[in-house]
């Protein structure tokens, strides 16, 4: 709340943005654990409404709120959750790994630079005209592409 205050009192213009590898990864390994929830999509669902619910609130004082909501990228975490899922499986942490690559458009997991090359171009002003998005930068994955 100070920060709004301060950049809609300065004039400024900034981009918020929420990320949710954390909790993505986070719960996912839960999940894999034994959890019998899908926490995941309730936490995706609430980011994607804080997003669309402050953007409407905060656009009068000029303040743009958009998300990015990264898929499978080529983390430390991410190798967590793969032994975790490995532990719970019974299968590889290479053929999970090998089986995310597969599946994903490009062949690969994603890079943190690409997640924050999507990052910078909305916090960019060549996004100036985009408020209230939520971009799923998963290689199409929540598109259903694979």
């Amino acid at each position: 709340r100070h920060a709004i205050m301060y950049f809609a009192a300065a004039g400024k213009v900034p981009t918020f943005m929420a990320f949710m590898t954390s909790f993505s990864v986070s719960c996912r390994k839960n999940a894999f654990a034994g959890h019998r929830f899908n926490i995941v999509k309730a936490l995706a669902a609430g980011i994607f409404l804080i997003t669309r619910s402050l953007a409407a609130e905060l656009a009068p004082d000029r303040i743009a709120v958009n998300a990015v909501n990264p898929g499978a990228t080529d983390t430390a975490l991410a190798a967590e959750t793969l032994r975790a899922l490995a532990a719970a499986t019974g299968r590889t942490e290479e053929e999970l790994r090998h089986g995310a690559e597969r599946a994903a458009v490009p062949g690969r997991l994603a890079t943190p630079d690409e997640i924050a090359a999507a990052v910078a171009f909305l916090a960019s002003d060549a996004a100036a005209f985009i408020n209230g998005a939520s971009l799923d930068v998963d290689a199409g994955r929540t598109a259903g592409l694979w």
